[in-house]
């Protein structure tokens, strides 16, 4: 039987924005990285792209997704009290805007660690849509 003496707590690193909050949940050093972001109204979190990871998301609405290809780019609108779990491949550019009046919430993990030998991260391409917050500045 387990005892309390077995509870394990440890203090995370809690960064901050003028976008919200995000903690890192990782619990193994090298291992992939899995986050919560608190993202306050009207901002974005992502613009960017992953070039050898998939992301998974969690987004809670209300919100506003936006993903972009090569080819094209879409939005998916999430409704306040619902949820969607997403997974980005590599090379989809990907941007999540809180379109409420309250925090949002967002939980993201990859595949993979990022390796230090491959650029894991990207800015948006060319024809990636833009996000901007609602007060039309660059997310």
């Amino acid at each position: 039987m387990a005892t309390l003496e077995q509870v394990a707590v440890t203090e995370i690193a809690v960064h901050g924005d003028k976008r919200g909050v995000l903690a890192e949940l990782s619990v193994h050093p090298g291992g992939p990285r899995c986050h919560v972001a608190l993202t306050l109204p009207g901002h974005t979190r992502g613009n960017h792209r992953h070039e050898r990871r998939t992301e998974h998301l969690v987004v809670f609405g209300p919100a506003r997704v936006r993903l972009a290809d090569e080819r094209r780019s879409e939005q998916l609108e999430i409704a306040p009290g619902r949820a969607l779990r997403l997974r980005i491949p590599p090379g989809i550019d990907h941007a999540v805007t809180n379109t409420g009046t309250d925090t949002g919430v967002l939980v993201a993990w990859h595949d993979a660690p990022p390796r230090a030998d491959a650029d894991a991260d990207a800015g948006s391409s060319a024809s990636a849509p833009e996000p901007r917050n609602e007060d039309g500045k660059d997310a």
